[in-house]
């Protein structure tokens, strides 16, 4: 069962948007109120545990404007719905639609259509129930004690006891039954009920019996405990941490377990708000990948994420991000393959960490090495003493040649991220020069033509290009073919330098540049408010920040 249209209108902070959604993981990023949890709330009222009511709604208008709420959940599959005949009715087509005004609520389930059913109290829905685990890690939210749990759909929906079992565990059920019906105590004692009763409202029919456990009555009664000074205590006591550990070894091990019921795989689609809570970043990675082999054992999952561990270059199409546009409310984009870099070799220079938080960024700035960073981040520190560019969320990503600069801002324009690029034009690097660094006439040319090719496509993106490259433009010396430590050399002793008139006008011709494309530059305050687990954003930025820059080094080094 997998979710392939969203569409919700006049529901808190949304308007009107339309999410296609990827068949195996949805990541939800984007600010703090920018609508990624109305979009889960609104999924988990039609097709969440319980069933929607007209008070749900009551609060939840967009703008307060009392326009009709619509909340439409299409699926990809057919459905074969089976009456008490025998028929099929085969859905081709299948919407779950809630709306709601002036107090009155319409829920309905439509074949794709003008004709439509009432979905309360009917079958369909149940099977495509949403696995919803919220922002409450508890043990006991995830348990069999109903058939709608993570554990408890799997469980009764699935071929977990054979046929053998079953019947074995009847008959001990039933020798049970016996011993315990020999009490002539407890017979009399339930004989004396029934008579008095019965006397009570004159019905001679009233008995009693016991109602033996079966396998789904057995597993209601599952309990995890942990030992302490050798007593038992039930994880359901136990703190945040551990309790959100049990549900992360839950879903690894569901990805590692085969739930088929008639040969058919009857994961539904799980819905999981910040799954980075209480874990630390290898921890993190080791969620993602669980995740990862759960979409490939065909379940589908959603979730929101402030953390970049949850996010991977490779599959740009996983992301959809959430921002406001003014009047407009809450407004998605979803990224694709095609944007993104599909080789690891086209990726093996880059900083991969500094390319995953991007996708948090108001803005991206896409430079070719770890000079051009450098550079960038002192001409940002020179004019805001007491701020990093961070401060004003904004991130950088070396992308180590003007191939990928251009690949990169395909992705981030893709997800509405402004970007903003910084190259070197290398306008007048001769053949002799060429000739010089080993190339033949033929390398020449190629490599002539690719240079004027990638300097085309650039200029079509907001950036800055240095006429030759970032050495001559703060030397004026023109100098090519230099190794990493001799360009970071330069770009340093001139950043250490006395801040001289000219220096000063340089840095302040770039900073202008820079700015004009950055659509409003304040500090971001949501980096040092918006915590997530037990560090802020602000902090694992910086952490990352840190992290990334050592990898670059390292990474420029062996080239």
């Amino acid at each position: 069962m997998k979710i392939k249209k969203i569409k919700i209108q006049n529901f808190k902070s949304i308007k009107d948007i339309e999410i296609e959604c990827n068949e195996g993981i949805n990541a939800f990023i984007g600010k703090n109120g920018t609508g990624k949890s109305a979009v889960f709330d609104a999924i988990n009222i039609v097709l969440g545990e319980t069933y929607p009511t007209a008070n749900t709604f009551q609060k939840d208008y967009f703008n307060n404007n009392e326009e009709e709420i619509v909340i439409e959940i299409e699926f990809c599959e057919p459905y074969y719905n089976y009456n008490r005949k025998g028929y099929s009715n085969t859905i081709k087509k299948l919407i779950f639609k809630a709306s709601y005004q002036n107090g009155k609520l319409e829920t309905s389930l439509k074949k794709g259509d003008s004709e439509s059913y009432n979905i309360n109290g009917e079958d369909v829905r149940d099977p495509h129930r949403i696995n919803y685990i919220g922002s409450d890690r508890t043990v006991k939210s995830i348990m069999p004690t109903n058939s709608w749990s993570l554990l408890g759909r799997q469980f009764y929906s699935s071929d977990f006891f054979t046929d053998d079992i079953k019947k074995e565990f009847e008959q001990c059920m039933n020798s049970a039954k016996s011993q315990l019906e020999k009490s002539d105590k407890f017979q009399g004692f339930m004989k004396s009920i029934q008579e008095k009763l019965s006397n009570q409202i004159n019905r001679p029919d009233i008995k009693s019996e016991f109602t033996m456990y079966d396998t789904t009555h057995f597993l209601k009664t599952l309990e995890f405990y942990v030992e302490k000074n050798g007593k038992k205590i039930n994880l359901i006591n136990e703190g945040s941490g551990i309790q959100n550990s049990f549900i992360l070894a839950t879903l690894q091990t569901l990805s590692e377990t085969d739930f088929r019921k008639n040969g058919k795989q009857s994961n539904n689609p799980i819905f999981i708000d910040e799954p980075e809570l209480y874990l630390h970043p290898h921890a993190k990675k080791s969620l993602y990948n669980t995740f990862r082999k759960l979409s490939d054992s065909g379940t589908q999952i959603f979730y929101i994420t402030h953390s970049a561990e949850f996010l991977s270059y490779e599959n740009s199409e996983q992301i959809h991000r959430f921002y406001i546009d003014g009047d407009n409310g809450t407004q998605n984009t979803k990224g694709s393959r095609s944007d993104g870099l599909t080789s690891r070799q086209q990726m093996i220079e880059t900083d991969k960490i500094s390319f995953n938080n991007a996708f948090f960024a108001d803005t991206v700035f896409l430079v070719e090495g770890y000079t051009d960073e450098i550079f960038l981040r002192y001409i940002f520190q020179s004019k805001n003493p007491n701020r990093t560019i961070e401060d004003f969320n904004i991130s950088i990503v070396n992308c180590a040649s003007k191939d990928n600069i251009i690949r990169f801002h395909n992705l981030y324009h893709a997800l509405n991220i402004a970007c903003y690029v910084l190259y070197d034009k290398d306008s007048t690097l001769s053949t002799t020069d060429k000739k010089g660094a080993g190339y033949t006439n033929d390398d020449i040319i190629s490599k002539q033509k690719q240079r004027d090719n990638n300097n085309t496509e650039l200029k079509k993106c907001n950036g800055y290009g240095f006429e030759e490259n970032l050495e001559h433009f703060l030397t004026g010396e023109l100098t090519h073919h230099l190794e990493n430590d001799k360009k970071r050399e330069i770009v340093q002793t001139w950043i250490d330098g006395p801040l001289t008139e000219k220096k000063q006008t340089k840095i302040n011709e770039i900073y202008n540049e820079v700015t004009k494309y950055i659509p409003n530059l304040k500090s971001d305050n949501i980096l040092y408010e918006d915590k997530c687990c037990e560090t802020s954003i602000a902090e694992e930025v910086v952490s990352l920040e840190q992290e990334s820059g050592q990898v670059c080094t390292e990474l420029l080094e062996n080239n």
